[in-house]
């Protein structure tokens, strides 16, 4: 999957800096003298970090996608050059809504008050009132992500910053090659086991629409995001300070190209 990159780039190494971190940590995991060399340095930031299992426990989502969030929110305050940073949630984080626009809508808990909720309890207790806090949400990834919104929108302070929500990312379409794709999640893994043989009868309902959009071209949109507020609305960021809200790009494809099952 590097061989364009290694032919176009060559020295594409001297060009990465590897950082360890843990986004289930406080601030990310980060050491002192990294978190110093992140505030001079950085630029651009694309936030895409996140828990994605639709089973995990409420803790473990709680601390990747809320509370790294605002961690990183709070220090992209105080980076220095900081030009754009771009927050990936998806088109399901409100999926409770019968209709999702470009907007923000009430989360179902502040972030501030789940994580004091993770925090004072026993992973058993958790485990318990799961499904009451999840409510009317289906799983703690949907849960996690509104809730990410949300603190974004409180933290993020008139930062150039924009939300991009994709909806069910499948392997690319053509870059950097056709076809790639690191994980089983989702539709990908539906395939997968139908290709193979684990599967050979699916049950979905035959005029529900499959919004899938290619990873390359979610990543596309980003950038575009990322240009959007850093390149083309910088006076605007300014000018609006702290009473401006992330400009949100839902990226879908049902409209354009409706997909059955």
């Amino acid at each position: 999957v590097f061989d364009r990159l290694k032919m176009e780039q060559p020295d594409f190494k001297e060009k990465v800096v590897l950082i360890p971190g843990d986004c289930v940590q406080p601030d990310l995991g980060l050491n002192l003298e990294d978190k110093a060399m992140l505030m001079e340095k950085v630029n651009c930031i694309f936030h895409f970090a996140a828990t994605v299992r639709f089973d995990q426990k409420i803790r473990t989502a709680a601390y990747i996608n809320v509370r790294a969030t605002r961690d990183l929110l709070r220090m992209a305050n105080r980076m220095f050059n900081l030009k754009s940073f771009v927050y990936m949630s998806t088109a399901y984080s409100y999926c409770v809504q019968r209709d999702i626009g470009e907007e923000f809508y009430k989360p179902p808990i502040t972030g501030e008050n789940l994580l004091k909720l993770v925090d004072s309890c026993s992973d058993d207790f958790l485990d318990k009132i799961t499904p009451t806090l999840l409510g009317d949400w289906p799983n703690t990834y949907a849960f996690s992500k509104a809730i990410a919104e949300d603190v974004v929108l409180n933290e993020s302070g008139g930062l150039p910053l924009a939300i991009v929500r994709p909806s069910i990312v499948i392997p690319t379409a053509k870059e950097p090659i056709e076809g790639f794709i690191d994980n089983y999640y989702g539709l990908t893994g539906v395939l997968l086991a139908s290709a193979v043989g684990l599967i050979h009868v699916l049950y979905a309902k035959s005029d529900a629409l499959s919004d899938i959009v290619p990873a390359d071209y979610a990543i596309n949109n980003a950038i575009a995001a990322a240009w959007s507020v850093g390149v083309e609305e910088p006076e605007n960021n300014v000018a609006m300070g702290d009473c401006r809200k992330p400009p949100i790009f839902n990226y879908v494809s049902t409209r354009e190209n409706p997909l059955t099952m």
